[in-house]
């Protein structure tokens, strides 16, 4: 038993909780927070939208949790000077990691270097803050396209590739 109890607690420090409910509140983002710090350990993260950063930094100061926010998202498509100041505000906030979902839609037109340009941009607003670049495989879903969209995003500076939002 007591391997399955250290099993679990292992699990539970690589698990990110996620509400990116359009309809989230300020008590949801309560309620998740106090449900990412559990009896038996802490959860890795929270992803919450960048609006309620400020409120979970507030809970969560001294529990070791991090914070991710989304910017871009979902379309991938919001003017590269909103998504940076959006950006810039979410890691004063205290956001911990800042994940971008790239524009796919410029891509599938062939402008790889518009989606490089935009994790750089995205890059440079996170500072030191780590970025996860979202490349939505399941639009792009042929394994050249995919590979594209990962080399552009590496190219502009991600530290991390995710496959989709959801």
């Amino acid at each position: 038993m007591t391997e399955l109890v250290d099993a679990a607690r292992r699990a539970l420090a690589c698990l990110d909780l996620t509400n990116l409910d359009e309809g989230c509140t300020p008590d949801d983002i309560d309620a998740l927070c106090a449900r990412a710090d559990t009896p038996h350990g802490p959860s890795a993260a929270i992803c919450i939208w960048p609006h309620f950063v400020s409120q979970a930094r507030l809970r969560l100061a001294t529990t070791g949790i991090r914070i991710a926010t989304v910017v871009n998202f979902p379309s991938g498509m919001d003017p590269i000077d909103d998504v940076a100041t959006l950006t810039e505000t979410a890691v004063k906030d205290g956001a911990d990691e800042i994940d971008t979902v790239i524009p796919y839609p410029l891509l599938l037109e062939g402008h790889a270097n518009e989606v490089t340009a935009s994790v750089a941009r995205v890059k440079d607003a996170a500072g030191s803050q780590p970025v996860k670049a979202i490349l939505e495989t399941g639009i792009l879903v042929e394994a050249d396209m995919i590979r594209r969209a990962a080399n552009a995003a590496i190219e502009g500076g991600a530290d991390f590739i995710k496959t989709s939002t959801g």
